[in-house]
């Protein structure tokens, strides 16, 4: 019990961190832009080697899965049963595997990847509130719990 106390302030520490880096990242993305032009090619393989690439990144990231976990610790009630915080670690490991699979499939797309990369910034601007709001959330929760 007392690490479901502390576990949504570890989670919003994390998740503050996270969209701090994005924001700060969208501001160096700015900067350098305007420094030097993007790569007018891309190298570019087959949607499987990119769908594979998408897996193994999901599946050989420690980090995803300490977001994840934290994300779902963080949200639920304390009285919540084994059997449904399993079945949300599954159902969370399972959209994050399709995702980064689609991820790394769909950047091999020319102009898929060529879009994300002129709208780098607001995607980057995007997450980093995303996550800074997800994080006073979490520190919010964690008040409450106290």
């Amino acid at each position: 019990p007392q690490l479901m106390l502390w576990l949504p302030w570890c989670a919003a520490l994390w998740l503050g961190y996270l969209g701090y880096g994005c924001l700060s990242g969208a501001l160096a993305t700015q900067d350098s832009v305007q420094h030097k032009q993007m790569p007018k090619t891309l190298r570019s393989y087959s949607r499987r080697h990119g769908w594979w690439t998408g897996f193994a990144t999901n599946a050989l990231n420690p980090k995803a899965y300490v977001y994840f976990f934290s994300v779902i610790a963080g949200m639920l009630p304390l009285q919540s049963p084994l059997q449904f915080k399993l079945a949300l670690v599954i159902l969370f490991f399972s959209l994050a595997l399709l995702w980064f699979g689609f991820l790394g499939w769909a950047l091999n797309i020319p102009r898929c990847s060529q879009w994300l990369q002129r709208n780098n910034r607001g995607i980057l601007v995007f997450s980093g509130v995303i996550l800074l709001l997800f994080a006073m959330l979490l520190l919010l929760q964690g008040y409450q719990r106290l």
